[in-house]
Order: structure tokens, then sequence, then C-alpha cells
């Protein structure tokens, strides 16, 4: 419990970026100033590319890139880094984990889709949820998703894979599907 006399200390971030640009913005949130959010000097003028995903899950960021190809294997790049807000450039930071995941990782071995949309593997949709990731895949009946365990295992860097197993097998929301947020 807090007295009066002490200040709540929040480090809470926005990261903005837009669909079709690849700059973007890092802002802290100040409650009890003038201006709720205010600018981070460090990550003007920095650049991302749009394409990628990004979650930030504790102090870290995840990304991942759209659906892509390595030695034929459908799949996404990842990188997780530690999120370090005023660092010069906080999305391109150096990775602590980098690797590649297989489409199969989140689709399965039996099915390109769960949907009647192509293209739905294009983009993977990774939510943070405590010390989980929730993967959605959107369909027009219902959504399919699976909640997988995040470790960042900060003692064994390099290619040790940030969400390892899923916490739950696969399942679907009734209500909740494509269009939905």
């Amino acid at each position: 419990m807090t007295s009066e006399n002490e200040q709540l200390n929040l480090n809470a971030f926005l990261i903005c970026r837009q669909k079709n640009e690849d700059v973007y913005h890092i802002l802290k949130l100040c409650p009890d100033a003038e201006e709720l959010f205010s600018p981070l000097a460090s990550a003007s003028g920095a650049s991302f590319d749009p394409a990628y995903g990004l979650a930030q899950v504790g102090g870290y960021l995840l990304q991942w890139s759209p659906l892509c190809q390595q030695d034929g294997v459908p799949g996404y790049h990842y990188r997780l880094l530690e999120f370090v807000p005023e660092g010069p450039d906080p999305l391109n930071a150096s990775p602590l984990q980098t690797g590649y995941w297989p489409k199969t990782k989140f689709w399965g071995h039996y099915r390109d889709h769960y949907s009647n949309n192509p293209d739905e593997d294009q983009h993977l949709s990774l939510t943070p949820m405590g010390s989980f990731i929730l993967n959605m895949i959107p369909a027009k009946g219902r959504g399919t998703f699976e909640l997988w365990n995040f470790d960042p295992k900060p003692n064994q860097p390099g290619h040790a894979d940030p969400i390892p197993y899923p916490y739950s097998g696969q399942g679907g929301f009734p209500l909740i599907k494509a269009g939905h947020t």
C-alpha cells in the first residue's frame, strides 16, 4: 500500500507504427504530466519493417516476419530482444534469440488453411497474455487458437525458441472470428 506522499512509478510505453511506413515512434506514459504521452527522443527517425509482427512480453519484444521460405520450408523468421525503450533504436537492438518457425508449428501438419482464405497464413497473429502467447487464426465461422508458453531462455542466448511448447491443444472460439479484435 502506498501513502499519499509516495508516487507510483509507472514504466509504460506505447510503440506507434504505420501499416505502410517503416517509421516508428515510442511514447512514454506520463500520467501526472500535462501531456499523457511524451515522445522519446531515442526512437526519433528510427525505422522497422511494417510487415513484421511485434509483441511485448514482459521486458522483451518478440518480432516475426510474414510467411516466407527457408530451405524450401514455409515459415516465419523471429527475433527476441530485450526491450530498452531509451535505446538508440529499440526495435532494432541486438537480438537475444533468433530463429525460424516452420508454418506447421502453428497450422499443424495436416492442414494448410482453416478458412476459405488461402492467404490466412501470410501474417501470423500472436498476442501476449501474461507469460503466454496466444496464436489465433481467424476465420468466417469461428477462430482457431492455441496458447503457447513464453520462455525467453536468457541463459541460453542464440537460437533457443522463446515459445517452445503449446500450453493448450488447438481449439476454437465459436463466437470470435475474422474481423474481431
